[in-house]
C-alpha cells in the first residue's frame, strides 16, 4: 500500500466515524442565585439555545459602582450588592473569595474551613518542594 493509499483509507475511516455527542450543558442555582453555567455534570440541564442565552446575558453584565457588584438571580435579573471588604493584611481567605464572587457563600462554614485548610496544606507543600 502506498502512502497516498494509506492516507486515503485513513480519511475514509475517519469520515465513517460518528460525530462526537453534543456536550450536555447545565446550570446550578442556590438560594435564588445562579452560581454556575457549564458543561460539567450536575445541576439543571439546558438546551444549547438556553446555554448560549445565559452566556450572552453573563457577558453583558452591567458595570457596577465602586465597592458594588452585580449577581445574577435565578430568575435572570441582575441584583446590585455591596462587595465585602477584603481582609486588612491583604491575604484573601478562599471562603471570602467565594463570597465575593458569588455575592454570598453557598457553602457551610465547615465546608469553607475545609477548603481553606486544604489550600493551606497545598501551599505549605509547594513551599517545601
Amino acid at each position: 500500500m502506498t502512502p497516498e493509499q494509506r492516507q486515503a483509507l485513513t480519511e475514509q475511516l475517519l469520515a465513517m466515524q460518528p460525530a462526537p455527542p453534543e456536550p450536555r450543558r447545565f446550570r446550578i442555582d442556590s438560594d435564588g442565585y445562579l452560581l454556575s453555567v457549564g458543561t460539567g455534570p450536575g445541576g439543571t440541564e439546558l438546551t444549547g439555545a438556553q446555554y448560549e442565552e445565559l452566556l450572552a446575558l453573563i457577558g453583558d453584565k452591567p458595570a457596577a459602582p465602586e465597592g458594588m457588584d452585580y449577581r445574577l438571580r435565578s430568575d435572570l435579573r441582575w441584583e446590585l450588592y455591596e462587595r465585602p471588604d477584603p481582609p486588612e493584611d491583604g491575604e484573601l481567605d478562599p471562603a471570602l473569595a467565594l463570597e465575593m464572587i458569588c455575592g454570598k457563600s453557598s457553602l457551610t462554614k465547615a465546608q469553607a474551613e475545609e477548603i481553606s485548610a486544604k489550600l493551606a496544606r497545598e501551599e505549605r507543600k509547594e513551599k517545601s518542594e
